[in-house]
This record gives structure tokens, sequence and C-alpha cells, in this order.
């Protein structure tokens, strides 16, 4: 009796060492498994918010590149050049011209700038000359860089926006203005991505 009581106890006590044993690597693998699912994950996230950064760089660049181009036709355009011209400055024909701009341009804000960056006109509602830090800024980088234009994302009435400010000259080189254009970065931009 003695000796089955002792198989007994012997036998569950080896069941519970296998139980333990089986629960130990049992645990094991799922740390392993989960350890590598997780930088699995993490490295999946990460090339795809890499491809994505790509996408919006490109994007991006490309938005610039035919805001610049938009922005160079209208500082060539005759009407442009001949309300700057004028001895007086006719501010509401001049906003007027920015808004067919924005149409021909399909460019949600366009705007004009005196020769020091001093807004003159602009498309977007609310947007004052205190508010045009961002396009002065660009203003006083592309005169210091003799640069045919320059670009930058910025803030306009709490908004993110990809900026692109022009020279406008008469004759070249002589800048008798500037011409600005900006494109929301928001979610129907998001969208096209």
């Amino acid at each position: 009796m003695d000796g089955l009581f002792r198989f007994r106890r012997f036998r569950t006590r080896l069941l519970v060492l296998i139980v333990g044993l089986l629960a130990a690597a049992l645990g094991v693998s799922y740390l392993l498994v989960t350890r590598a699912n997780r930088a699995n994950a993490i490295a999946h996230i990460e090339q795809n918010l890499a491809g994505a950064l790509r996408v919006f760089r490109f994007s991006v660049e490309l938005r610039q590149d035919r805001l610049a181009q938009s922005a160079r036709v209208v500082s060539a355009d005759w009407p442009m050049r001949t309300l700057y011209l004028q001895d007086e400055l006719d501010r509401p024909t001049l906003r007027s011209t920015l808004q067919s701009y924005v149409e021909r341009l399909e460019v949600p804000v366009v705007t004009a700038f005196d020769p020091d960056g001093n807004m003159l006109a602009t498309t977007m509602a609310g947007l004052d000359d205190e508010a045009c830090g961002p396009f002065r800024h660009l203003v006083q980088a592309a005169g210091e860089s003799d640069a045919d234009h320059a670009g930058d994302f910025a803030y306009l009435m709490g908004r993110l926006h990809v900026l692109v400010v022009v020279p406008l000259y008469a004759p070249r080189p002589h800048v008798i203005g500037w011409f600005g254009a900006a494109f929301p970065i928001d979610d129907t931009f998001a969208q096209t991505l």
C-alpha cells in the first residue's frame, strides 16, 4: 500500500512537472511569437510610412513646381503688370484679377504683394497683412537669393498650406512686386494621394 501511495504521488508530481514544463514552453513560445509578430508589424508599418512619405514629398514637390510655373505665367501676364505700373494701384481690380487666376490656375489662395512683401490683395477671406508673415519670409528668401521662386510649408489662418512666391519684373531684373499662391494640405489633398 505504501508503494502504491508513493507511485501515485510520484505520478502526480511527474504530471505537475510535465504540465508545468508544457505551460512554460507554451508561455515562452507565445512570448517569442508575440515579439516576432510585433517586430514584423512595426517593420511593415515603418515600411508603409516610408513609402507614404516618399509619395507625400513627391506630390508636394509636384504641387510646388506647378504653383511656381503657374505663378510665373501670372507674373508675366500683361494685365498684372499693368495694374502694378499704374500711378495709383486699383486694389479692387487687383483683387478681381487675382480671383480670375484662382479659377484659371485651380489654386485656392492667390495673393499680390508690393516689392517689400506687404500684401496688396488676396483671394483668401480673412487673410490680412499681419497674417502674411510666411509669404513675407519667402519674399525675403527669394529676394536675397535672386531665385525665380521660393516655396515652403506654412500655416495660413490656422491651416497648413504649401506656399510659393515669384517676382513680378518690369523689366527684368527690376522687381515691382510679388505674386504668391498657396494650396492647403488638407483631407482633399490626402485623398488625392
